[in-house]
């Protein structure tokens, strides 16, 4: 999925994709380098990390991320 999709799709649930100052340009989203599913999106909370899954693109993750906030976030 394009960013442009992934921001379609957030934005018909009344979320938005957030933005991050790293290699993917995404908020807790990472890149792993051997892996199908190349991209994860990871929070941590009450001191655990949580993994959101792993992803084919960058804006999937983060689509992911922006849906575990939901619209407040």
């Amino acid at each position: 999925m394009e960013v442009a999709g992934a921001e379609r799709l957030a934005a018909a649930e009344g979320l938005s994709l957030v933005p991050g100052d790293n290699t993917t340009g995404f908020k807790c989203v990472s890149h792993l380098s051997s892996s199908s599913k190349p991209y994860k999106a990871q929070i941590r909370q009450g001191g655990k990390d949580h993994r959101l899954g792993t992803f084919a693109t960058a804006a999937e993750a983060a689509l992911a991320y922006a849906r575990h906030l939901g619209p407040a976030g």
